[in-house]
């Protein structure tokens, strides 16, 4: 029985993985991931003192819509 459930969840992680992957690449490829470093940069350069959280909250709503 456990390695029924060590194949299951060695299934699992593979199929994680792998959409993991196809979505990093499709994001990639349209330039998403592009168009959201460049919106990063823009932003840290316009506010040098702004932390990580700044930066997240004031990207984050335009990023996400960017896939809708």
């Amino acid at each position: 029985m456990e390695s029924s459930l060590k194949a299951q969840i060695q299934k699992y992680l593979v199929e994680s993985d792998r959409i993991s992957n196809d979505l990093n690449d499709k994001l990639l490829q349209d330039g998403w991931m592009d168009e959201v470093r460049r919106m990063a940069m823009t932003e840290i350069n316009s506010n040098k003192s702004a932390s990580y959280a700044d930066v997240l909250a004031k990207i984050e709503p335009e990023a996400l819509s960017m896939l809708l």
